[in-house]
């Protein structure tokens, strides 16, 4: 071979091997590129996936407290029923709250990983796989807490209906004062039994009112006399005390 053939073999050779070096470094180049792209896409599916968890944790969080408002509701109404009173108003408050938000299932989905092997971006791989494990811990662990998280907050929805019926006993005087007025008049004898007709002061049944002027307005002034009775008595004994003797 001579020295010319030589060296043009050598120099078809070096062309050879740029040439195969630049289609190296075009595929190398479109490689970094793509996986760049399947990052990014794979990051987009994490954020619509979680925002789509997001919504639903939230739309079954609005879920419970319906439940917590109406077993409130529930059990501040029971609390004007004689037997039941704000303790038990209370009891079935809390329950009817527990059971509701209880009823709500919690949301269980996972978050996945949509993003394929490769071998380049390898911190930000790192970084995605990370989000996806810590964003399904916290599904995991609120559904495990779940349970408890309910019957705590229907426990407080039971205080709120406890403290809401404490108010029950004043609410229907105030009610039975504005409907049918305040006893005013009669007296009691020497066994503390009242006597003569007590009259009403105020009270919507004097302009005219027929509901308060029936049988229910007759039974809220029965209602009445208990109270007025205990008032009349403490007044019997606080003259007593007093020294102004006993006053009929």
């Amino acid at each position: 071979m001579s020295r010319a053939s030589f060296y043009t073999t050598v120099n078809r050779l070096q062309q050879q091997q740029n040439v195969e070096g630049a289609e190296l470094k075009a595929r190398l180049g479109i490689d970094v590129t793509q996986e760049a792209q399947n990052i990014d896409a794979a990051q987009r599916s994490y954020q619509e996936q979680t925002d789509r968890a997001s919504l639903e944790m939230a739309r079954n969080e609005r879920k419970r407290s319906k439940w917590g408002l109406g077993g409130t509701l529930i059990g501040f109404a029971s609390s004007f029923a004689n037997p039941i009173g704000a303790i038990g108003g209370a009891l079935i408050g809390g329950l009817v709250s527990g059971l509701g938000r209880s009823s709500v299932k919690p949301y269980s989905g996972t978050i996945a990983n949509t993003l394929p092997g490769g071998d380049f971006h390898n911190e930000a791989r790192m970084d995605l796989s990370s989000s996806v494990d810590a964003t399904n811990s916290f599904i995991s662990d609120a559904v495990q807490g779940q349970n408890l998280l309910n019957w705590t907050n229907a426990l407080s929805d039971a205080v709120t209906t406890y403290q809401l019926g404490k108010e029950v006993p004043s609410m229907k005087e105030g009610f039975r004062d504005w409907a049918v007025g305040k006893p005013t008049g009669g007296e009691l004898d020497s066994e503390g039994n009242l006597i003569g007709t007590p009259t009403y002061e105020g009270g919507r049944s004097k302009e005219g009112r027929g509901l308060f002027q029936g049988k229910f307005g007759e039974k809220m002034r029965k209602n009445q006399l208990p109270k007025y009775k205990e008032k009349l008595m403490n007044e019997k004994l606080k003259r007593m005390l007093l020294g102004e003797g006993e006053v009929a």
